[in-house]
């Protein structure tokens, strides 16, 4: 009896999290759609032309992120999703006069910015490779290292550390 307590309890608490999961990944998933135009939204800037007006490209893209006024330009910026790689800033630029289109631009080194931010903000950390240059390892410890999978093997083959029971 008190294991068919426990499994409906086991149950309970497993559906609560599937659904506390479910819950946000949706909410994120409103929330990233309105800075404009959902998944693969990046493909839609195909559609711009210049001289177009700003509602026009709201009709393509959704409302703005946000927008700036930048030397007697409008400066709109949105988050487009691109495919396998994420949320692109990308600015779009109107004449403040002629309220036309001028020019579009995904912005580059804002995204790869932004990137290392997260990695840094999550302590991703970075490939081990590149982690053992900076501590001075030769490249020949590293091929030795790759030759042993237990990191004991490693310490006693590569380093000279081996420990008294060998």
């Amino acid at each position: 009896m008190l294991l068919i307590n426990s499994m409906r309890t086991f149950q309970a608490k497993t559906a609560l999290m599937r659904f506390i999961l479910c819950f946000t990944m949706l909410a994120l998933l409103a929330g990233c759609a309105g800075t404009g135009g959902g998944f693969g939204a990046i493909e839609k800037t195909g559609q711009l032309r210049a001289g177009m007006k700003p509602d026009e490209v709201r009709a393509i893209l959704g409302e703005p992120a946000s927008t700036q006024l930048i030397s007697e330009k409008l400066v709109w910026k949105y988050s487009l999703h691109q495919v396998w790689k994420g949320f692109v800033p990308y600015y779009l630029v109107f004449g403040r006069k002629s309220q036309a289109l001028e020019r579009w631009f995904a912005d580059e080194q804002e995204y790869q910015a932004q990137q290392e931010y997260w990695l840094k903000t999550l302590g991703a950390t970075q490939p081990v490779q590149s982690q053992q240059k900076k501590q001075g390892q030769s490249s020949d410890q590293t091929n030795c290292e790759s030759k042993y999978k237990y990191y004991e093997d490693r310490l006693c083959y590569c380093h000279n550390q081996c420990n008294s029971l060998r």
